[in-house]
């Protein structure tokens, strides 16, 4: 297995970068409304289960998505933002938006929910790309 350069710096900007695309897109005014409503939760509902665990839970996947993303930056010999893009997108395309859509055609999920999430994925996962790749 080739040897892997890892900027742990620039990973943790990545998670953060995610976090706060993650405040933004699920908010309220932006998609948290319409994603609540698609899903059958009220907010009453979602305090109920724990937050801060979901939420602690949430940043954890996070940082394992970017460390796994960070390698396939190193692989590709991704150095420029763009570069790092393509190679989160193809990541993407891969495997989030092959193994989401499966589960939401098999469970028959509305097609509004997936597009709020596959689009909040595909741009997290391209923008912690082009950070990783121009901070390697």
């Amino acid at each position: 297995m080739p040897e892997v350069s890892l900027n742990y710096l620039a990973m943790l900007a990545a998670v953060v970068g995610l976090q706060i695309l993650g405040f933004v897109w699920y908010s309220k005014p932006v998609f948290g409304g319409a994603w609540m409503n698609l899903i059958g939760k009220t907010e009453e509902d979602l305090k109920k289960s724990s937050p801060v665990k979901t939420m602690t839970l949430g940043l954890l996947l996070s940082i394992l998505m970017v460390y796994v993303l960070a390698h396939f930056v190193d692989y590709t010999e991704a150095e420029t933002f763009w570069d790092g893009i393509v190679t989160g997108v193809w990541l993407w395309v891969g495997f989030f938006f092959t193994t989401a859509g499966m589960n939401f055609l098999y469970e028959r999920r509305p097609f509004k929910l997936f597009l709020i999430e596959a689009v909040y994925f595909l741009i997290g996962i391209s923008l912690a790309g082009g950070i990783l790749a121009v901070w390697a």
